[in-house]
């Protein structure tokens, strides 16, 4: 992986700026760094010599010296880009990403991103063009911002590089959006005059005025689906395609984990990997002293019979307490939940044992409708048509956490609950309204100042505006998932962010270009199928998978949150303090006091606990966050 950094200036630029920016994120890349030097251009990498090895030049210059390269990320289709694209007079002994980057920009142009497979940043200044040009992956795994001041462009694998030479200041709506949508989506962000080039997406810098667009409709459910297949043809291309992704990310030199919660997912990989004759890979797990749920009987189930290492990262109040901090300035975002604490703690476990980059399952739910709110959007979409099920709230069971399907005061909350949705078939965001409207209570706790710069309704419209209405409520909510949850949050927050932050690369085979073609062409009906997610992916890998994994209730990966603060009041007291509410302005002291007061004695409905508890970690890492960026 690694990073970038870069100036973009109508006047001569001082070099010492662009070290600075990249001694910012050098935690991405502490094995060899590179500058470009060209006046009005400065641009600057760093990189991680996976295996000990020298992947080659992180910044490629051609012949001429009218063209200049800079990647950071994976490519894993090099073979097939080297002999489908390049002309004999390109071809070298290494043949090292930014070289090959240059080369197929010289071929085809900005079509190179169409034929590229991997997980990037890049970034590309053609001097005859007078251009720079920016762009990532088609899914996001990789991040790249941007601003733009005067006469000057900047730009960066991580916000922390724009901060060198520019003020950081948050944006009251980016921060209203972020909670409540899960993440900024469209190039937002939570900071004023910051932005993010978008999955699948580039950026032109010309004359310091920049324009966006996109490059890849496969991550969106616009794929037209070919001759319906049967089930048993369905798995067995799934099977291959994965054992193929797997193959690819592993090929390169390096020493590799898994990351294994006892979930479906994690587990097909370890089976896939262990047949593939990858026996002794150190597997890496995490458990809570105090959740709710404990997966460890399913992460040794997993394991049984294998012969490689398997370390269970146990975590409590004192360790997510003690790395909070530091979650919050490599993920430069307060946080809703607290996921990304013990996953940056996992990443630290599995650096310490010497791996350089790991395997994840991420991405299989979005693909295989996962989760629960594919299931809600489907039991939505049925009450809607009948009313008789409504009534009789049938399959209200289908939605509801395992932890309340017996409680019958439960049952009912949520079968009032989604009642009220069941006209908005026309809302493009359907499938997260309910969600939304839930999360749009954190508007009371924002100060009268931010409440005026927020408008909620233009927030929806923004957000809505960057999708369009597909062919079944199942497609819309996968893509809306995979633009915003996935992107936004899981691979970013929860992923790259806590992972670059140990200098580790997360690898998603689920993800693979091929897999996600594939997955588009599926019938809605054996991914979904009744109320059985991922149904498809079950029946691809039942031969491998324990059939008590397989049988297993779905449970979304839970850290402990706002318990956290509750219980250790007096550690994040200066947070909650009237000072450090007035000092920040962004959100309202009375609110929030009583906020606390409720959540310490209230045994509240189900879905409003639920989100008070996320209102009041964000509003305490959002202080500790803009505290830590001032000092």
């Amino acid at each position: 992986m690694g990073g970038i950094a870069g100036i973009v200036s109508l006047k001569n630029v001082p070099m010492p700026i662009v070290e600075e920016m990249m001694g910012a994120i050098s935690h991405r890349g502490p094995d060899e760094i590179e500058f470009f030097h060209g006046g009005t251009v400065q641009i600057g990498a760093c990189g991680l010599k996976l295996g000990g090895i020298n992947d080659g030049n992180l910044i490629a210059i051609n012949r001429d010296r009218t063209v200049i390269s800079v990647f950071s990320g994976t490519l894993f289709n090099i073979p097939a880009l080297i002999r489908c694209f390049l002309r004999e007079e390109q071809l070298d002994k290494t043949c090292c990403p930014s070289a090959l980057i240059l080369h197929l920009y010289e071929n085809c142009g900005i079509d190179l991103l169409n034929v590229i497979d991997g997980q990037f940043a890049l970034a590309i200044y053609d001097k005859r063009r007078d251009i720079v040009i920016l762009a990532r992956d088609a899914v996001g795994v990789c991040p790249l911002y941007y601003a733009v001041t005067n006469d000057t462009v900047l730009f960066g694998s991580e916000i922390k590089a724009l901060s060198i030479k520019i003020k950081i200041q948050p944006s009251i709506r980016g921060l209203y959006e972020n909670f409540v949508y899960w993440s900024t989506s469209g190039g937002r962000t939570i900071y004023q005059d910051i932005f993010q080039v978008p999955p699948a997406g580039f950026a032109v810098i010309e004359n310091n005025k920049i324009q966006v667009q996109g490059y890849n409709t496969y991550a969106h459910p616009e794929f037209i689906p070919n001759k319906r297949k049967s089930a048993a043809e369905y798995q067995e291309d799934i099977y291959l395609t994965l054992v193929q992704s797997i193959a690819d990310r592993v090929a390169r030199p390096g020493k590799w984990g898994i990351y294994l919660s006892g979930g479906l997912d994690s587990t097909i990989l370890l089976k896939l990997v262990e047949r593939m004759g990858f026996g002794d890979i150190p597997i890496f797990s995490l458990g809570f002293a105090e959740g709710e749920v404990d997966e460890s009987a399913y992460q040794s189930l997993a394991t049984s019979g294998y012969g490689g290492e398997h370390q269970r990262v146990t975590v409590g109040d004192a360790e997510i307490i003690a790395a909070l901090p530091q979650v919050l300035k490599s993920c430069e975002t307060p946080l809703f939940k607290l996921g990304a604490v013990p996953m940056f703690l996992l990443a630290q476990a599995a650096r310490q044992r010497g791996v350089e980059f790991i395997l994840s399952g991420e991405g299989a739910d979005e693909l295989f409708y996962g989760y629960d709110l594919f299931k809600e959007s489907k039991l939505r979409h049925i009450w809607a048509k009948d009313e008789s099920a409504r009534q009789a709230a049938r399959d209200i069971e289908h939605v509801v956490p395992p932890q309340y399907k017996s409680n019958p005061r439960a049952l009912k909350v949520y079968s009032e609950f989604y009642s009220r949705y069941l006209d908005q078939k026309d809302d493009v965001l359907y499938c997260m309204r309910p969600r939304i409207d839930a999360s749009t209570e954190i508007i009371k706790y924002f100060s009268t100042e931010s409440r005026a710069m927020i408008a909620p309704r233009e927030v929806d419209i923004l957000v809505g505006s960057q999708f369009k209405h597909n062919s079944s409520v199942l497609k819309q909510c996968q893509d809306i998932q995979m633009q915003i949850l996935l992107a936004g949050y899981l691979l970013s927050v929860q992923g790259d962010r806590v992972l670059m932050a140990n200098s580790i690369q997360g690898r998603f085979p689920f993800l693979d270009r091929r897999m996600i073609e594939l997955s588009r062409t599926i019938p809605d009906n054996l991914k979904l199928c009744g109320y059985e997610e991922k149904y498809i992916l079950k029946k691809a890998f039942a031969d491998i998978v324990p059939l008590a994994i397989l049988q297993r209730e779905k449970y979304q990966y839970s850290a402990p949150g706002a318990e956290i603060f509750l219980r250790n009041k007096l550690v994040f007291e200066p947070y909650l303090a009237k000072e450090t509410f007035q000092r920040f302005g962004i959100f309202d002291y009375k609110a929030s006091q009583s906020l606390v007061h409720n959540l310490q004695a209230s045994s509240g409905q189900a879905h409003q606990k639920m989100t008070d508890r996320m209102i009041l970690t964000y509003i305490i890492t959002a202080h500790m966050l803009f505290d830590l960026i001032k000092g």
